[in-house]
């Protein structure tokens, strides 16, 4: 796995040059992504839609409202909000499906998933973070892969999962179904909650929820929880709602 975000060293040196009050002011920028340039890089990187597989949400590009923030600490503090809107980008590949949430143009989260008989399973996460010029790629797989949606009713599952240097000891249960309102319409949403502790590297919770349709499988709400320390400590939570169920492409 790589070092998360190093911001320290840089601080420092910007301070020799005297240029460390205006780059500190920038440190919290955020940046919308655009859904247009998303669209974009769907189209170019799209194969062809598939239809009818158990599990399987339809590709394109979709948009979420979200309340969040994020909490940065590696010798200074840095506190985000998050902008109002996301886009996430859904492709179809073999045997599954991967997603790209663009929280902002500074933070991006993207997920690969699996497609077996009992639902969809994750194998690979991928977190991009920027704070002013330091840019860092934080890649995991899942080993075992976890079990993320499943495809109908499922009892209590979970485990040791290892991801890179961290061991995530997972409780996964299924709720009691709630209405999301998507736009004018109201789902009738599968709930299911992930309590998460993490060690090794980085110690520390996450509380994750899924909402998911059950006719379309798309996750039509999200809530993340989660509080990280390690070589970087990083707070990050956010609820964010779809907006349409139907996909641009």
């Amino acid at each position: 796995m790589k070092k998360p975000i190093l911001v320290g060293g840089v601080v420092a040196a910007l301070v020799v040059a005297g240029g460390v009050a205006w780059f500190v002011s920038t440190l919290d920028d955020q940046t919308e992504a655009k859904t247009d340039d998303v669209l974009s890089d769907f189209r170019a990187q799209a194969g062809p839609a598939r239809q009818g597989q158990a599990g399987l949400p339809p590709q394109g590009v979709y948009q979420y409202r979200v309340k969040g923030r994020e909490k940065i600490v590696r010798g200074i503090t840095i506190e985000r909000t998050l902008p109002d809107t996301a886009p996430m980008m859904l492709l179809h590949r073999e045997g599954g499906y991967e997603t790209k949430t663009l929280y902002s143009a500074e933070h991006t989260e993207e997920a690969v998933f699996a497609l077996k008989p009992d639902g969809a399973y994750l194998t690979k996460a991928v977190t991009r973070i920027s704070v002013g010029p330091v840019r860092n790629v934080v890649e995991r797989d899942w080993k075992p892969q976890l079990l993320r949606i499943p495809t109908g009713a499922h009892a209590p599952w979970g485990g040791n999962h290892q991801t890179g240097t961290i061991t995530m000891a997972v409780k996964a249960t299924q709720r009691p179904a709630e209405d999301v309102t998507v736009g004018t319409q109201t789902v009738k949403a599968n709930v299911y909650r992930f309590d998460q502790q993490a060690t090794g590297e980085y110690t520390g919770t996450r509380v994750e929820q899924f909402w998911v349709d059950p006719k379309t499988h798309l996750v039509v709400r999200y809530t993340i929880d989660s509080s990280l320390k390690g070589p970087t400590d990083l707070d990050f939570e956010v609820d964010e709602t779809l907006t349409s169920l139907e996909p641009r492409t």
